[in-house]
């Protein structure tokens, strides 16, 4: 909350404008650990959701339809999540290595599956 103290007393000195700058400084200093927050956790979703036998792939068009219906995005610099895109690459560039972690999630729940019987009719 310094930051506030400081803000406020800048602008009371020097007016609005410079009030609404140091608040602006403040927010871009933080964001940058968030944005890398969020694509750390992005690739942990990833990892976990294809180790519980989901396709990783998937997550390659939930963030395009994101996109498609989300024009509107804020600059990723005023943001504390990565942009829409960037979140698409991120999972593209790890599908290498979560593939194979569904292949054998997806293979041991089929191996877990009960035999089909035939009803008696």
């Amino acid at each position: 909350m310094l930051w506030l103290a400081v803000a406020a007393g800048v602008g009371y000195k020097y007016g609005d404008r410079a009030m609404l700058a140091a608040m602006i400084g403040k927010q871009l200093l933080q964001l940058k650990f968030s944005r890398g927050d969020e694509t750390e956790a992005d690739i942990v979703g990833l990892e976990l959701a294809a180790r519980a036998g989901y396709d990783p792939r998937a997550g390659v068009t939930v963030w395009r339809q994101f996109s498609e219906h989300n024009r509107r995005e804020p600059l990723e610099f005023l943001s504390d999540h990565p942009i829409h895109a960037h979140r698409e690459d991120t999972i593209r560039a790890h599908l290498k290595e979560t593939l194979p972690l569904y292949a054998r999630a997806k293979a041991k729940l089929e191996s877990e599956q009960p035999e089909a019987t035939p009803s008696p009719d």
